[in-house]
């Protein structure tokens, strides 16, 4: 390319990573929906923010492309995407369920955003494995992070998803995870439930209870439907906007939850007590409008609920019980 495309190239970018596109507010807001572009000009705006990324921010292969950050949303600013995984595993390390030696099983792992985060935090020999539907965001973590931190795995899952992957052939409902019982400290499932059915949602909690070590948590991200947050739901203020019944939940697309599903909590506690998991921390995102979030989701860049799972009671959980917005309270409560 010669000096006047490569300028060009490098201009396009650099509004790219700032946050800049044709048409729209100063920054992107993480709530919107990704686009997708033309697969000649997706590639040649990869190969120029790429290049962008790595003469001018000293970024190397920790943080993925725009062609493969695209593949989990909301991620045009490089800039956010480290931010954002930055802030969530502290948050994690804050809520007690994180340390440099937990070993942690990332289901929809994506391009790697919270394993970037972790390749640096984590010992050399603590075990990370990443699980996700989408061939190319695993392939590029392989060939990028794999590469350089031996400890840290990525599998593809195979699994059919008429949106992440069509081209699978197995069935979601049935996907076991490709590893024995009781092997990680923590299963991370962020943004993942917010997307599946009921039936995948009880099938991914079953293997997740399943692989956890004793002692160990699942921490999760979900929109909940309660009786605080129905009101907003259903007046259409909350972000997404959750307008088509699907059931006793609601979604943002009609008849699908692949869109963004938000689930009704009362079948969410019943599925938890079943699998034999207990909450011991309810965190509420800012999803449902202004004064629903707790300090905790604003601070560590929780937009959704977060949800901190033990199998059992855990210790100390009257006293933790407390603090749980009310929903959460009564979801803790010993059943007999």
């Amino acid at each position: 390319m010669g000096s006047v495309g490569t300028s060009g190239a490098i201009l396009v970018s650099s509004f790219l990573s700032l946050g800049f596109t044709p048409g729209s507010p100063r920054r992107r807001k993480v709530t919107e929906r990704p686009f997708s572009l033309p697969p000649r000009l997706a590639r040649w705006l990869d190969a120029s923010s790429s290049t962008f990324e790595r003469l001018f921010r000293g970024k190397g292969p920790l943080t993925p492309p725009w062609r493969v950050r695209r593949y989990v949303g909301y991620f045009d600013d490089p800039r956010e995407y480290e931010r954002s995984a930055a802030l969530q595993v502290s948050g994690l390390r804050s809520a007690g369920v994180l340390t440099p030696t937990t070993s942690v099983l990332d289901v929809g792992c994506g391009s790697g955003r919270i394993a970037s985060a972790l390749a640096t935090y984590l010992t050399r020999g603590t075990r990370y494995e990443g699980l996700d539907p989408q061939p190319v965001p695993i392939r590029w973590c392989r060939d990028n992070l794999s590469t350089r931190f031996p400890n840290f795995h990525f599998h593809e899952t195979g699994t059919y998803s008429p949106k992440y992957n069509p081209q699978g052939r197995e069935r979601p409902e049935d996907y076991r995870f490709p590893f024995e019982g009781r092997q990680f400290d923590l299963v991370l499932l962020l943004s993942v439930l917010t997307h599946v059915s009921r039936e995948v949602e009880e099938r991914l909690l079953r293997e997740s209870e399943r692989v956890l070590s004793e002692g160990g948590s699942i921490a999760m991200t979900e929109y909940l439907l309660t009786e605080e947050t129905r009101r907003p739901v259903e007046s259409g203020l909350s972000t997404p906007r959750f307008p088509y019944p699907l059931g006793e939940d609601r979604s943002e697309t009609p008849g699908s939850p692949e869109g963004f599903v938000v689930r009704d909590s009362r079948w969410a506690r019943s599925l938890w007590g079943g699998l034999g998991l207990s909450v011991e921390r309810w965190e509420r995102g800012s999803w449902a409008g202004r004064g629903f979030e707790s300090s905790f989701t604003s601070k560590y860049s929780f937009f959704q609920d977060l949800l901190v799972l033990r199998r059992g009671e855990p210790e100390g959980s009257e006293e933790r019980r407390d603090s749980l917005p009310p929903e959460a309270q009564r979801a803790a409560l010993p059943r007999g």
